[in-house]
């Protein structure tokens, strides 16, 4: 299986892969803003899952590469928040009414 694998700071050290789509977001920019961090997620038909999340600085070492694994090597997740299918659903249809007034679908 493909995974992405993430070592931070030399000690930090994650295999992360979902079902669907796995990921690692690092954002770095105005400190009054608050949106730094390093975060590494996944999801699938019904988690949502959270392998790390914090915030980088300056002089952090962050190593990230991709690696064919046996799903035994993947870290276990911090979180896993599960999906509501009923509020996915309402979400959908908001979106869709709101895309449908604006003239996009």
């Amino acid at each position: 299986m493909l995974a992405i694998e993430i070592q931070i700071n030399r000690e930090q050290h994650y295999v992360i892969a979902a079902e669907n789509i796995a990921f690692i977001d690092i954002e770095y920019g105005d400190p009054s803003q608050r949106l730094d961090d390093i975060y590494a997620f996944g999801t699938d038909d019904s988690c949502s899952y959270t392998w790390y999340w914090q915030t980088p600085h300056q002089g952090d070492h962050i190593k990230i590469r991709i690696v064919d694994v046996d799903k035994s090597m993947i870290s276990s997740p911090q979180s896993c928040k599960k999906k509501d299918r009923k509020e996915m659903k309402r979400e959908f249809e908001q979106l869709k009414e709101e895309l449908t007034n604006m003239r996009l679908l």
